[in-house]
């Protein structure tokens, strides 16, 4: 793994000690980040513009620090658990299935490709945090998919098209820009973010038909009310009627 901004006597021992301890990537991980390469340089290449823009220095770090151990989720999820205690569960849940996905990223995926993060081939402006987890696939970008989740719920609830549309598109670009803010800041490749989106997905995907299923089980599963479970009440003979 590369360490090209570890300086100190600390950072140079942690380097020592994760090259003993990180074996090499496997073939067949190999196999597959070698078939992307060429589709992340070109990528790198069409971010690489941009690279040395002041704007775009300063945008694409704070993105990447406030996404930093998912702390810009938090702090949306904490403020939105505020509202009600509806909301507090329903952000409960959502930091639950992030504490999973990290899990699944960090101490599964990453450590079965064991893939070498890119060198960057410039100085950096601003002070970054260096990942010692190894490439594939991105956690910022597999975290990002939380802002499309809370969007798309969000959006369930909201009245009206506009404002709809308009919180799908909020959570869609939170989700890019951090994404490319891990290319631009060259400690992701493409791929590596691509393949984040799509596992950030698929947990989502299927924490949200888990979570259907298990409300339509509860719903069936429920007694009749008393409105539903009274016999239907006989007809009142109209007024002035003959008795039998």
């Amino acid at each position: 793994m590369s360490s090209s901004e570890h300086t100190g006597p600390v950072e140079a021992i942690v380097d020592v000690v994760e090259e003993v301890t990180t074996p090499d990537p496997p073939a067949w991980s190999r196999h597959l980040t070698d078939r992307a390469t060429r589709f992340d340089e070109v990528a790198d290449g069409l971010v690489d513009r941009l690279r040395g823009n002041a704007v775009a220095d300063r945008l694409m770090y704070s993105v990447t620090e406030l996404a930093d151990f998912s702390l810009l989720w938090h702090l949306i999820a904490s403020a939105r658990g505020l509202r009600s205690d509806r909301d507090a569960r329903e952000a409960l849940r959502l930091v639950t299935v992030m504490g999973i996905e990290s899990t699944l990223v960090n101490v599964g995926i990453k450590s079965l490709f064991r893939r070498e993060r890119p060198i960057p081939e410039f100085e950096r402006p601003h002070h970054l945090r260096i990942p010692l987890t190894t490439s594939f696939p991105s956690g910022h970008a597999a975290y990002s998919s939380a802002y499309v989740a809370l969007a798309l719920a969000a959006a369930i609830a909201v009245p009206g098209l506009v404002r709809r549309v308009g919180l799908l598109m909020l959570g869609l670009l939170l989700a890019v820009v951090i994404g490319l803010s891990r290319i631009y800041l060259r400690v992701h490749y493409w791929s590596d973010v691509a393949g984040g989106w799509a596992l950030g997905i698929a947990v989502f995907s299927l924490c949200a038909v888990i979570a259907l299923v298990v409300g339509h089980m509860r719903q069936n599963g429920r007694p009749p009310s008393s409105a539903e479970g009274r016999p239907p009440r006989a007809a009142k003979p109209a007024a002035g009627g003959s008795q039998p």
